[in-house]
């Protein structure tokens, strides 16, 4: 937050109207920052009566007071909000992130270093899925939804991914969006503030986030948890596509390089026959 003397008006906020320090509080993101701008001195105190005061205030955004759950072992060293990985093996870990989200809207952001190009997620996952040492989010497909490094694909069930999305590297902001207000509930995703595309609907009713790496001294590193009742970040895009939770998603518009995906593809579809699990075809509108 600027420093308050830079407005430079009968110094500082003494001579401004109480409309006017309304508008400078409208633009105040988060409740912390809100909160002391509120005591400055007592014109900016008298805007609890303001008649905008209770919708701005509805409008901030919360600092997520989060504990970061880490698998057994000591694969992961944590150093304030970044996870590094151990040097001494390539044990998948992964890294779980409370408190469990059941309501109003959240936002997880962070960025990944030095993982090279294999593969490292971030995504959600169901509470009741306690990862242990050397466990990945793809054992638990069913229970998990993951943003994918390399091409960006998005997977669910059965280890099957869905292309569309901005591929994710190192050192992008990879940030996720839980709507668990709307009906269905939904996740979306955004690659440096970028919405993209694809997204998934129907999560469950609570969620946790994660992140994971297994390359020797890669790391994740946590940038933004936050919490809000109003204005999400996400808009909706002409060109999305919305996949349903507990469904596996087959695309047919996907050119499957056999060298990739052939016998992932034959796996899946032994599960499909296996379990008669639920399918969604995805179709995608090629005029969008």
């Amino acid at each position: 937050m600027a420093s308050l003397i830079e407005y430079n008006v009968k110094k500082s906020l003494i001579g401004l109207g109480p409309d006017v320090l309304m508008d400078l509080l409208n633009e105040i993101e988060y409740i912390e920052d809100a909160h002391q701008f509120v005591w400055v001195n007592k014109n900016t105190f008298a805007l609890l009566n303001h008649n905008r005061f209770q919708k701005s205030m509805e409008n901030k955004k919360y600092t997520v007071d989060s504990t970061a759950i880490l698998p057994a072992g000591e694969d992961i060293n944590q150093q304030g909000p970044k996870f590094i990985h151990t040097k001494t093996n390539i044990n998948f870990s992964t890294v779980v992130f409370d408190p469990i989200i059941s309501d109003d809207f959240y936002y997880f952001e962070g960025v990944f270093h030095d993982h090279g190009d294999l593969y490292f997620d971030i995504g959600i996952t169901e509470p009741s899925v306690q990862y242990g040492q050397n466990e990945s989010p793809q054992g638990y497909g069913e229970k998990t939804v993951r943003y994918c490094s390399g091409k960006g694909r998005i997977g669910h069930i059965c280890g099957y991914e869905i292309v569309g999305n901005e591929a994710l590297t190192n050192e992008q902001r990879i940030g996720l969006e839980v709507n668990m207000t709307a009906t269905p509930r939904t996740v979306h995703f955004f690659v440096n503030d970028v919405e993209q595309p694809v997204f998934v609907v129907g999560i469950p009713d609570k969620i946790r986030f994660f992140a994971y790496i297994w390359q020797e001294c890669s790391s994740f590193e946590l940038l933004k948890f936050e919490k809000y009742h109003t204005r999400p970040k996400s808009k909706g895009l002409p060109n999305s596509l919305a996949l349903e939770w507990g469904k596996v998603w087959i695309d047919q518009d996907e050119v499957v390089d056999p060298d990739e995906l052939e016998l992932q593809t034959r796996n899946m579809l032994r599960q499909i026959r296996k379990f008669d699990l639920p399918q969604q075809i995805i179709t995608r509108n090629q005029n969008a």
